[in-house]
């Protein structure tokens, strides 16, 4: 085999496989197991061919085939927010306390609601809201419109205990963070602590995030409230600022 046909070769040969190494990360979500091998007996299949044909004629038919196979092994859609909202009954929901809208402000919310069961018969009534707000950066030539997302978990009044309360409070604290933390979430988006931990004026509890629209964010903030939720003494729940603040939607 000449030096010739050998650079030929690795040379075209570095090209498939940079064509397939990024089909396979395309595809590894849709197929996870047909997007390996049909990369690998593909990028082969190139390499060995290129001894044969001419690499011009082979690197044409290769892109073709990248064509063909960004339809083949095309990601299925995204249900998994939707996923997340059945497995823990997360419906959507009119209820828009005045009292928790002025602590949050608008964000365009997204309303639902849910339980938190802490025994099969005992449970919290809480809100679920999804937010964002929107600014624009303008660099002489072009307008670039950032999102920035929020989620808030809304006890209904005097439902939640004190000790609860004071979790989530500690939940804010970042002052433990190591140098590492700190120096990460300088670039990133810190989803796992609360920016804001409030009791409003009618008494409803809430814990609000900065987050992305993400059901594994989602689920780890859902976990947390899961893992330390605690309900008032009976004797302090359903007071007489409930009904009023809670049954209806209110105006912003």
């Amino acid at each position: 085999m000449s030096e010739n046909i050998l650079f030929r070769m690795g040379f075209f040969s570095a090209f498939y496989a940079v064509c397939f190494i990024g089909m396979y990360f395309y595809g590894r979500k849709g197929s996870p197991l047909l997007a390996p091998v049909l990369c690998a007996g593909l990028w082969l299949f190139f390499t060995v061919a290129t001894y044969f044909v001419s690499g011009a004629a082979m690197s044409c038919f290769a892109l073709l085939t990248v064509l063909f196979l960004l339809f083949m092994l095309k990601p299925p859609p995204d249900n998994s927010l939707q996923i997340f909202f059945n497995e823990n009954k997360i419906y959507k929901s009119e209820k828009m306390p005045k009292a928790v809208l002025d602590v949050l402000g608008d964000r365009k919310w997204l309303l639902a609601e849910s339980k938190l069961f802490i025994r099969s018969n005992e449970y919290v009534n809480y809100l679920f809201w999804q937010g964002h707000t929107t600014s624009s950066i303008y660099n002489g030539k072009h307008s670039t419109t950032n999102y920035r997302y929020y989620l808030a978990f809304i006890f209904e009044p005097n439902t939640v205990s004190e000790n609860f309360k004071k979790k989530a409070e500690a939940l804010m604290e970042k002052s433990h963070y190591t140098f590492k933390e700190k120096w990460k979430y300088f670039f990133t988006l810190d989803t796992e602590k609360p920016f804001l931990v409030q009791t409003a004026e009618d008494g409803a509890f809430i814990i609000a995030f900065d987050t992305f629209r993400d059901a594994k964010v989602y689920a780890k903030n859902l976990a947390w409230m899961k893992a330390n939720i605690e309900t008032a003494p009976k004797n302090n729940q359903r007071t007489a600022t409930y009904i009023p603040s809670w049954q209806s939607r209110a105006s912003s």
